[in-house]
């Protein structure tokens, strides 16, 4: 894999963050070309705080599929990259479980993640493109 695909999977990762944080109701802070800020925490927009972390993860299957890989090849290399992202979503859902007795739906909140990116998918190119 060349530099400058490193470059873009980082890039188009965080603009998900940032794009589909927005476009969930997620106060997003900053936007960085690592890192991507969010405001305080609501547990009532926990759902949405799930999509906006599996969203990273989603946009860099999008783009290695672009470049050709296939689809079960690209998640597998887009996990390790967003380890911190998967971690901090089992954390939450615990947390949620703990903490404000609430039980979140993991796998529903990946599979809208994915869908979210690919109705966003233009705009977090856009914005992918100004941290390239």
């Amino acid at each position: 894999m060349d530099r400058q695909l490193k470059r873009a999977r980082i890039a188009h990762h965080e603009a998900a963050h940032a794009v589909i944080g927005r476009a969930v109701g997620l106060t997003v802070t900053k936007v960085r070309r690592y890192s991507v800020g969010l405001g305080p925490f609501d547990p009532e927009l926990a759902t949405e705080e799930l999509q906006f972390l599996f969203a990273g993860m989603y946009a860099d299957v999008r783009l290695l599929t672009e470049h050709g890989y296939p689809r079960a090849k690209a998640l597998r290399m887009a996990k390790p990259p967003a380890g911190h992202d998967l971690r901090a979503a089992r954390s939450l859902v615990r947390s949620m479980r703990k903490d404000y007795q609430t039980r979140l739906n993991l796998k529903r909140a990946e599979r809208d993640a994915a869908r979210l990116v690919d109705r966003h998918w233009a705009s977090i190119t856009r914005m992918a493109n100004k941290h390239l």
